[in-house]
């Protein structure tokens, strides 16, 4: 026995993956249309939900975010004045996912809140981003 509580809860995890399209009130395939604002929702979790990082298949700069883990009204950029590539890193590299210095928790019951405004002059396509975490092997 002896084991560390860390190793302990790291074993009670399971590594997911949660992908959340961006798309309008239209249905249209994922897309951001230029100087439009998108809101969007991850679904909300029935267990404890260790965040290490976000992806999305397209990198610009001109795309403004802002996350909201809306249960706490937590708001992760105040002022929605932060380019993508402060959450998502660039889509281009190797490892496409920036890593959050340590795991945001995302408790049982709440969900995230995406903000995003298009300020690029054209429209994206293959609009996604995805939630890389580790979720609690215990429900709530």
């Amino acid at each position: 026995m002896g084991g560390s509580q860390a190793a302990d809860d790291l074993i009670k995890r399971v590594v997911r993956y949660d992908t959340i399209p961006i798309t309008s009130i239209l249905g249209i395939a994922p897309s951001l249309t230029n100087n439009y604002r998108y809101c969007v929702y991850s679904r909300v979790v029935d267990f404890d939900y260790y965040i290490h990082g976000f992806s999305a298949p397209f990198s610009n700069v001109n795309v403004q975010v802002k996350i909201t883990d809306i249960d706490a009204r937590d708001a992760w950029v105040p002022f929605f004045t932060a380019g993508m590539q402060v959450f998502f890193g660039y889509f281009s590299q190797a490892s496409p996912i920036l890593k959050l210095p340590e795991p945001y928790v995302l408790p049982c019951g709440h969900r995230l809140q995406f903000e995003l405004q298009n300020q690029t002059g054209f429209a994206i396509n293959n609009a996604y981003i995805t939630v890389i975490g580790a979720r609690s092997t215990q429900e709530c």
